[in-house]
């Protein structure tokens, strides 16, 4: 930073930019990461393919914040993730949805990975609770 202030004809000493970043919470390269990530969520801004590619680095949840919904119930998604093992119990599993608009999730800890039990958290929690607040599901069909 200092040698490009320094082709501007202006004169600074390395740790006297590091004190500064370091002032306004920009002393590592997360910090500053970070910072451009909160900026890019708040303003329409272009970053380049290198940004996104540091910010993917830095932070992997990045990519996947990008996908957008008009309104809730627009877009679900679900997923299944190994929790770890109860004694007495065995192996559990926490089986995931996330409405992708408001981030509002639904959680359900099972035993097992079968399909059953991702069809239960969308019978048992998720569509009761859309049809509670009068909230439309779209439903895609795969073909």
């Amino acid at each position: 930073m200092s040698d490009m202030l320094k082709l501007q004809g202006i004169s600074v000493s390395p740790p006297t930019i590091q004190n500064i970043l370091h002032k306004n919470g920009l002393g590592t390269k997360y910090e500053r990461l970070l910072r451009l990530e909160e900026k890019a969520a708040r303003e329409a801004i272009t970053l380049t393919p290198e940004q996104i590619a540091l910010i993917e680095k830095a932070n992997p949840c990045f990519r996947e914040r990008h996908v957008e919904s008009s309104r809730p119930g627009e877009l679900l998604a679900q997923d299944t993730f190994y929790v770890g093992h109860l004694k007495g119990i065995g192996k559990v599993y926490l089986q995931a949805v996330v409405d992708t608009y408001s981030s509002y999730a639904f959680g359900f800890l099972h035993t097992t990975k079968l399909p059953e039990c991702s069809v239960a958290i969308l019978h048992n929690d998720v569509l009761p609770f859309y049809r509670q607040y009068g909230l439309k599901l779209t439903f895609d069909s795969l073909t």
